[in-house]
């Protein structure tokens, strides 16, 4: 592939869903990603605007709430299932509790992770419930299209007529949404001529030229950011919300495995949000970073200062049985070691 169509993809979503141990897989054709659907009519009923973080969401449901009376409205649907979905909705979380909006990922057992991973208890617990939680998407597409709902979580889809945002965060202006969509690569047990009219397809498919015809202009999120700074696109969608948004890929490079992580990830992070109230955030978070940590003795204290105890007790030790080695040279203990010659001491 020609250098400047690569580079042009890599400075989006390409680097990280494309990438495998430093080799492109592939090309993406085009992004789904998650987004905050709302209930307009019903924001305006109750003069309430659209939440920009996640306590603003808990506090705009709970006071609607409270003056509807109504249980059988949606106020948050989480999506927090057994299917992929669930591990989607977790990291994007996590990363919508970074402190800027040019951070990384949250470390999986830091403060930010913790506090993310309570907040979304809390969420389940305060405008939500287990159940609910744990739909799938029939669940929410019946919901959107009954229009009995307040807030949901779900992919984009390009035409729908409810309105919706940008996914919430710790703080405003920060926020996370998954990475879906397409990517495009070719088959390697492939023949060569197949090969070359398939990278021949592939240039097309990811020239700029149909990316904009097809994607950009059409509302589908394209993965070449530079399309967002063209004034023929900006003419006809809006693209500081395309650049506004803040994409996180799945951990499809943590292990290779990725079902089988994903699928401990989710148990762990279940275990917590639906257990008994007496687990700790830090617990899940621990057992989650287990499962790919290699554990070895260190003489730092970062994680643990077992590494440098273990060590100076051995040393400690070493010492002590060098000087003890003393006493067989010495005339008033020789006789204790009479029964083997010096050189066996």
């Amino acid at each position: 592939m020609p250098k400047e169509t690569v580079d042009m993809y890599m400075e989006g979503v390409a680097s990280q869903t494309c990438v495998v141990q430093d080799r492109i897989v592939g090309f993406p054709v085009s992004i789904d990603y998650t987004v905050l659907y709302y209930n307009e009519q019903l924001l305006n009923q109750y003069g309430r605007t659209v939440p920009k973080t996640w306590d603003q969401l808990i506090e705009t449901s709970e006071y609607i709430r409270n003056q509807t009376n109504n249980s059988t409205i949606v106020y948050y649907n989480g999506l927090f299932d057994s299917a992929e979905n669930g591990i989607c909705s977790l990291y994007e979380f996590l990363y919508s509790y970074r402190d800027e909006v040019n951070s990384p990922f949250p470390k999986i057992t830091s403060d930010e992770a913790i506090e993310a991973l309570e907040k979304i208890k809390e969420l389940k617990n305060r405008i939500s419930s287990d159940d609910e939680f744990k739909k799938e998407d029939m669940y929410t597409i019946n919901a959107l299209t009954s229009n009995n709902f307040l807030f949901l979580k779900y992919w984009y889809m390009p035409g729908n007529p409810v309105k919706s945002t940008l996914m919430p965060g710790k703080k405003e202006g920060i926020s996370g949404a998954t990475i879906g969509g397409y990517n495009i690569g070719i088959n390697i047990y492939a023949s060569k001529e197949k090969k070359e009219k398939a990278i021949e397809a592939i240039k097309y498919i990811a020239s700029k030229d149909i990316q904009r015809k097809y994607i950009a202009k059409e509302n589908f999120f394209s993965p070449i950011p530079s399309l967002y700074d063209e004034d023929e696109i900006c003419q006809i969608v809006n693209c500081n919300y395309y650049k506004s948004i803040q994409l996180i890929g799945r951990p499809f490079n943590v292990m290779e495995d990725y079902d089988a992580y994903t699928n401990k990830v989710k148990e762990y992070t279940f275990e917590y949000l639906y257990g008994d109230n007496s687990k700790e955030a830090i617990d899940a978070l621990k057992k989650i970073d287990d499962i790919t940590r290699i554990y070895y003795l260190s003489l730092s204290t970062e994680n643990s200062p077992a590494g440098l105890i273990v060590f100076i007790l051995i040393t400690a030790t070493i010492v002590i049985m060098l000087l003890s080695l003393s006493f067989i040279f010495m005339k008033k203990f020789k006789p204790y070691f009479g029964f083997l010659p010096n050189i066996f001491g």
